[in-house]
């Protein structure tokens, strides 16, 4: 009895499975036709539609370095960044992101830090055309680069100022330590702070002058070349052709099949 059950239920399926061949088979012209139809009107947006090109660009945040060299000849240095690249960052989003204008040319898209990194950031512009991107981010490099040169050639002068006020009370001292060691040759603690104060001095004036060295000074500046593409990055007009033709036939195979059975219940009725 059981495999007159099993026998009789693969013969219901078979059926089944012959039927919707038929159906398919009966409806296939208005499958590939839809399908085609469909895919045609992709095809003519992906073609149509305005093609957005992008362009990449990474920055490093130009740094100084700092070094302090004490009486016993022990050397500790800093390195810090011109601005802090959160910071940079942020101002960068506001001034291109926040505030764009909706009327721009190109905008940028991108603002993140290179992965694994401290300094590094990367900038991305869409526009229309490779040119306007181009154009975009240049002016977006050089406006964050110029700004920077601002502050290193600020920091250049400050440390210079030091440098020139320390040469100057370093010669004063001279002059006035010498007077006073011939004086008092005899008083050695006398002795030993004025050669302490001038190894001080000396160390000092030699920490400014590294601090402003091309060695401990990095300018702000874009890392390689601003790369762009030929071929725009959307739309993808073969992606869109593939996807919109496979989408259509399986709508035009649902469609076929929810018709049939709206006809199969009216002759029911």
């Amino acid at each position: 009895m059981e495999n007159t059950n099993i026998v009789r239920m693969q013969q219901e399926d078979e059926i089944d499975l012959k039927e919707l061949f038929k159906v398919l088979s009966k409806r296939k012209i208005f499958i590939f036709t839809f399908a085609i139809i469909v895919t045609i009107f992709a095809a003519a947006y992906s073609f149509i539609a305005k093609p957005t090109y992008e362009v990449k660009a990474v920055i490093e945040v130009g740094s100084y370095t700092n070094t302090n060299t004490n009486t016993n000849t022990n050397t500790n240095t800093n390195t810090n960044t011109i601005e802090n690249p959160q910071n940079l960052m942020k101002k960068i989003e506001i001034s291109h992101i926040d505030n764009l204008q909706k009327e721009s040319l190109a905008s940028l898209q991108t603002v993140a830090l290179v992965k694994n990194t401290t300094n590094l950031i990367e900038l991305v512009v869409h526009s229309s055309s490779n040119e306007k991107a181009l154009a975009e981010m240049t002016k977006i490099t050089e406006e964050i680069i110029n700004d920077h040169k601002v502050k290193t050639d600020n920091y250049i002068a400050t440390v210079q100022t030091k440098l020139d006020n320390l040469l100057a009370q370093k010669k004063q001292y001279e002059t006035n330590g010498a007077k006073e060691v011939k004086v008092s040759v005899e008083n050695f603690p006398s002795f030993s702070r004025y050669g302490t104060t001038m190894l001080d001095m000396t160390n000092q004036i030699e920490d400014l002058k590294l601090s402003i060295s091309k060695n401990n000074l990095i300018n702000t500046h874009v890392v390689g070349k601003i790369t762009s593409n030929q071929d725009p990055i959307k739309p993808k007009k073969s992606l869109i052709v593939v996807v919109s033709f496979v989408t259509s036939l399986i709508l035009a195979i649902f469609l076929v099949f929810f018709l049939e059975f709206l006809k199969g219940n009216k002759n029911d009725e």
